[in-house]
């Protein structure tokens, strides 16, 4: 569950003051695949990374599972980006001089995780979205989509309970992208709560609910 309250995110930029979220208030259910559109500035992305605790808002409260995000520790906030949630971008963020199963480890090998069960889970990972056969490839070695489907395994590698995407298909062909958003809608169904930034309404259609921002604003679209 994720509780949004007066959320508000105020930039300044050459002594202007750039409103990028105005008092958003949302409660986001488990298991939801939310999708987040609207222009480019609009406040998309503030509003992703507030969510995953990267960016502190100037007011109001982000509470995942029932935790005030920003009233806990840098030391706790870490500890619920590592356990609890995933994040997914569009440039992949692979650590190029790593091999895909590698890559896969990172998040595991900093959450304590033995290196046997590293290896172990980050095989099932990568088997699941049909990479087994290049787990030692490095992303120089791999095609857009495997490279995108690593990025998916790692997102997976702590089974967290909500995945955060920020215009995860826009770097994508029309099969991979729809590839990557039948994963999510699997996720979903799985009991994993989807939200994705997308500039793309037909992909923003395949979700369970719409949401739309304008100039900070936060509302409910068909």
């Amino acid at each position: 569950m994720i509780e949004i309250e007066n959320l508000s995110k105020v930039f300044i930029q050459n002594g202007e003051q750039i409103v990028a979220l105005d008092k958003v208030n949302l409660s986001i259910s488990q298991g939801e695949f939310v999708s987040v559109i609207g222009p480019s500035g609009s406040g998309k992305s503030t509003f992703l990374l507030t969510i995953g605790g990267l960016i502190e808002p100037t007011s109001g409260e982000v509470r995942i599972n029932g935790t005030s995000l920003y009233k806990v520790d840098n030391k706790e906030r870490a500890r619920i980006r590592l356990h609890t949630l995933g994040f997914m971008f569009q440039t992949f963020n692979l650590i190029p001089y790593l091999a895909a199963i590698e890559n896969v480890e990172v998040p595991m090998s900093l959450a304590g995780i033995s290196k046997g069960e590293q290896k172990r889970k980050a095989r099932e990972f990568l088997d699941r979205v049909g990479l087994s056969h290049r787990i030692k490839h490095r992303p120089a070695q791999l095609s857009v989509g495997e490279r995108q489907r690593v990025a998916l395994a790692r997102t997976l590698a702590n089974d967290p309970s909500i995945i955060l995407a920020d215009e995860p298909t826009g770097n994508l062909d029309p099969d991979l992208s729809r590839e990557v958003t039948d994963y999510f809608k699997g996720f979903a169904e799985n009991g994993i709560t989807v939200i994705m930034v997308t500039h793309d309404h037909q992909k923003a259609a395949e979700s369970n609910h719409r949401l739309q921002i304008i100039n900070g604003v936060v509302s409910a679209t068909l």
